[in-house]
C-alpha cells in the first residue's frame, strides 16, 4: 500500500513533495498505477511491490499538453530519458490510449 500524506494541496511521497492541484494529483495516481501494473521498463516492480517505481514518469506525463499527445513520441521520450531506451515500446504503444485519456481528462 502506498504511503502518501496529503496536506493543503501538497502530496508527500518517496520522490519528495509535489504541489499538485487535486485534478493533477488524481491523474498522477492513475498514471502511476497504470505504469506500475504494465511495467513498461521491465523492472519487476509488481513482483517486488515497488509501488512508487513509476512516480517520476507519472508526474512528467501529467505535465504533457494536448499537442504532446497527438502521437506517443513525447511519452516514448520520457521513457528514453528515464530508462536509457531500456523499456518495451510495445507496452507504451498498448497503454498510450489510456495515458492520453487520463492526461486529457
Amino acid at each position: 500500500m502506498r504511503q502518501y500524506i496529503r496536506t493543503e494541496g501538497m502530496t508527500s511521497h518517496p520522490l519528495g513533495v509535489f504541489d499538485m492541484e487535486y485534478p493533477i494529483e488524481a491523474k498522477f495516481f492513475e498514471l502511476s498505477e497504470l505504469l506500475y501494473n504494465n511495467d513498461p521498463a521491465g523492472t519487476c516492480c509488481v513482483e517486488n511491490e515497488m509501488t512508487d517505481e513509476y512516480d517520476a514518469e507519472a508526474y512528467k506525463l501529467c505535465m504533457l499538453k494536448e499537442d504532446d499527445l497527438k502521437d506517443n513520441k513525447a511519452v516514448l521520450g520520457i521513457f528514453s530519458e528515464m530508462f536509457d531506451d531500456n523499456y518495451d515500446a510495445e507496452v507504451i504503444k498498448k497503454i498510450f490510449p489510456t495515458i492520453k485519456h487520463i492526461v486529457l481528462s
